[in-house]
C-alpha cells in the first residue's frame, strides 16, 4: 500500500492561516510559523524535525506529470489535503526498460524524476483523506477534478542523524495516529 489515513486529532495550520488563501501557483513552500505549534511538538516528541513545508496547489481539472520526489527510494511525505474534492492520487510501477538517472527541478529547488505515461503501468489510486502519509519515492500523480485543490506537505527527518525515515519507520512512529 502507498498510502496510509492519519488522525492526530490536531489542525495543521495556525487559526491565522486560511489554506483556501495560499497563493494559487503550482509549488511553493510555508514557513514553519504557520503550522500549529502542537504538530511541531508532536513530530519534536517523535524526535523528528519538519525540513520542508511544500504546498502543491491543483487547478480544476488538472493532471500532475508523474515523478518521484527527489531521485525515489523509500521516502515518504505526510499531506494535507484542502479543496479537490474526489482527486485521485496514483502510483506506478516501471517498466523493466526505463531507467532514469536525470532529475529536474522545482520552482522551489526541490528535485524529482518525470515519467512519461508509456514508461509506467499504473498500480494504486486513491482518495486521499486528509492527512494521510503517502509513498512519493515510486511514480506517482495527482488527477484533479473540479474544485481548486491545495496539497501541503510535511516533509521531515531523524532530529539525531538528518536520514528521512523510510516508510516502514514512519508507520511505526505514526502508529497511534493511523486510522
Amino acid at each position: 500500500m502507498n498510502f496510509y489515513n492519519l488522525d492526530f486529532g490536531i489542525p495543521l495550520l495556525l487559526d491565522s492561516v486560511d489554506p483556501f488563501s495560499l497563493p494559487k501557483v503550482r509549488h511553493t513552500q510555508l514557513n514553519l510559523n504557520t503550522i500549529n505549534p502542537k504538530i511541531i511538538e508532536l513530530f519534536s516528541k517523535l524526535s523528528l524535525n519538519i525540513i520542508l513545508i511544500e504546498v502543491f496547489y491543483s487547478r480544476p481539472n488538472f493532471f500532475s506529470g508523474i515523478h518521484t520526489d527527489s531521485t525515489g527510494g523509500n521516502i515518504n511525505k505526510i499531506n494535507w489535503i484542502y479543496g479537490g474534492t474526489d482527486c485521485s492520487m496514483n502510483w506506478y510501477s516501471i517498466k523493466t526498460l526505463v531507467n532514469k538517472k536525470d532529475f529536474e527541478k522545482t520552482p522551489i529547488n526541490t528535485r524529482y524524476i518525470e515519467y512519461h505515461p508509456n514508461e509506467v503501468n499504473i498500480i494504486e489510486s486513491t482518495v486521499l483523506k486528509s492527512p494521510s502519509l503517502v509513498n512519493v519515492g515510486i511514480p506517482h500523480n495527482i488527477k484533479n477534478k473540479n474544485e481548486h485543490r491545495w496539497c501541503i506537505s510535511l516533509v521531515y527527518n531523524f532530529r539525531d542523524s538528518g536520514r528521512r525515515p523510510t516508510i516502514e519507520e514512519s508507520l511505526k512512529l505514526f502508529k497511534d495516529y493511523i486510522v
